[in-house]
């Protein structure tokens, strides 16, 4: 039976689905492939590079202070004399931008927006992740399982080979019976040869997944299926699909384009900016005979 949607669905709705496999095998190379791989390394830096652009943006909604340094030495000689002077400066430079028009503000959400944004395409990343782990996963033990049926058919075949080889040279059966039952062996063999391809493929899938090597997959410990977990009788709740976030990002993306549009509305209209300036210099004089 297929779960279906119920707006009364009281079935939990866990973040780390998998364990409700109770595979130990799969658990452990999904934590594996959540910490080292790539696709999902490179979605962790675009988080942090959003987040950091959002952090800029704020800034601008509170007064700007730039601390200023200076210095000047001047010497000049007459006759025997030479005269120095020394002059320092320090100052501070305070300026804001009054946001009359909501520019600096819209812009400030937009990229908070965006950072959320990236934060739930992370969580995609990482959805999507875990699934094709799992995926790859059973299908190795598919192909695993495959092998070992195709060996015990292959021993099969060849001790039937060896029954109807005994047969021909006891003049029982024809030699046709004996070729017939040759290439059973050899297409069995062929078929083991193919499988034993596919898992390979399979493994390195995974390997690359997991961030590793096709040549460093982990060793597999096990090559059984589990017993898979009961459907839930409670039906899934209505709201599954608002938990996608996919659908997440798009809506964060959507808000962050309309915040984009207040922007570029307030940027036809003048700017209104304050500045104030606060230093003290002090000059020193001498004279050398």
């Amino acid at each position: 039976a297929q779960g279906v949607f119920s707006a009364s669905g009281e079935t939990p709705l866990p973040v780390h689905w998998w364990t409700y496999f109770d595979d130990p095998t799969l658990d452990r190379l999904i934590t594996q492939a959540l910490a080292d791989n790539f696709t999902l390394q490179s979605a962790w830096d675009r988080l942090d590079q959003a987040r950091a652009v959002a952090r800029r943006a704020g800034a601008d909604l509170v007064p700007q202070l730039n601390g200023e340094a200076g210095g000047s030495v001047s010497s000049s000689r007459i006759d025997s004399r030479s005269n120095s002077s020394q002059s320092f400066n320090l100052g501070l430079v305070a300026s804001y931008e009054i946001d009359l028009w909501g520019r600096i503000r819209s812009t400030s959400e937009a990229a908070v927006l965006d950072a959320l944004a990236s934060e739930e395409d992370l969580q995609t990343v990482a959805l999507t992740l875990s699934a094709q782990v799992a995926t790859i996963w059973y299908q190795l033990l598919e192909q695993l399982g495959q092998i070992e049926i195709l060996e015990q058919q292959q021993h099969t075949n060849e001790q039937a080979l060896e029954l109807v080889s005994l047969q021909f040279r006891t003049g029982q059966v024809s030699i046709a019976d004996l070729l017939q039952q040759r290439q059973v062996v050899e297409s069995r063999r062929g078929e083991r040869a193919l499988a034993a391809a596919r898992a390979q493929v399979l493994q390195n899938q995974l390997a690359v997944l997991l961030g590793v090597a096709p040549d460093q997959a982990p060793p597999l410990t096990e090559s059984k299926f589990g017993e898979l977990p009961p459907l839930p009788s409670t039906g899934l709740q209505s709201n599954l699909l608002q938990r996608r976030p996919d659908v997440r990002a798009a809506w964060l993306q959507l808000q962050a384009a309309d915040q984009r549009v207040a922007v570029a509305v307030a940027d036809r209209f003048p700017r209104l900016s304050l500045s104030g300036r606060a230093g003290t210099t002090n000059a020193v004089s001498y004279t050398h005979l």
